[in-house]
């Protein structure tokens, strides 16, 4: 999860702990990337994680993101 958070929140001077989670689901639905009804930072660190590999390795920005059948952007 650092490393998709990381990746989200840019390397400058991040928040710890409770605020680290809260940050990445503010960034991640400013993007557009995670509804504003869910609250599960587990949820949030999978879709930073998966917007990280999907940069990185498959050298593209994602256009969708499908989870539990729920389409997003």
């Amino acid at each position: 999860p650092q490393t998709g958070q990381s990746f989200i929140l840019g390397k400058g001077k991040r928040p710890s702990g409770k605020a680290l989670k809260a940050a990445v689901q503010q960034r991640l639905r400013a993007i557009g990337y995670f509804p504003y009804d869910c609250k599960d930072d587990n949820r949030s660190d999978a879709v930073a994680l998966w917007l990280y590999a999907e940069t990185v390795f498959a050298r593209k920005i994602p256009q969708q993101l499908v989870l539990h059948g729920e389409e997003y952007r």
